[in-house]
C-alpha cells in the first residue's frame, strides 16, 4: 500500500478526484465505494469539475453507497443520492 500525505484539504480532494478519475478511464465499469458526509465533498466536486472537463463517461460505473440509513427514503436529507448526486452531477456519464 502507498499512503501519499498532500499539503491540505484542497489539494487532498483533488489528488483524491484525479486517483478515481483515472480508475474510470482505465476501467469504464469500476466499482465505486463512496462515503457521505462532509470530509469527502470536496473531492467529489473536483471529481465533477474532472468529468466535465473531459466528458468522462461514469455511465459503466457501479457504485456501493456507504453511510445509508435503514428505513429512510433515498431523498432524506443526508442520505447518498443526496450528496452523491447533487444538481448536474447525474448527467455527467
Amino acid at each position: 500500500m502507498s499512503v501519499k500525505v498532500e499539503e491540505d484539504y484542497e489539494a487532498m480532494s483533488q489528488r483524491g478526484a484525479e486517483i478515481v478519475a483515472e480508475v474510470v478511464r482505465q476501467k469504464p465499469n469500476a466499482i465505486l465505494g463512496l462515503a457521505t458526509g462532509a470530509t469527502p465533498e470536496d473531492l467529489y466536486k473536483c471529481l465533477t469539475d474532472i468529468a466535465r472537463k473531459e466528458n468522462l463517461d461514469f455511465s459503466q460505473v457501479t457504485t456501493f453507497n456507504l453511510d445509508e440509513y435503514e428505513g429512510l427514503p433515498a431523498t432524506a436529507r443526508g442520505m447518498a443520492a443526496e450528496v452523491l448526486l447533487p444538481p448536474g452531477v447525474a448527467t455527467c456519464g
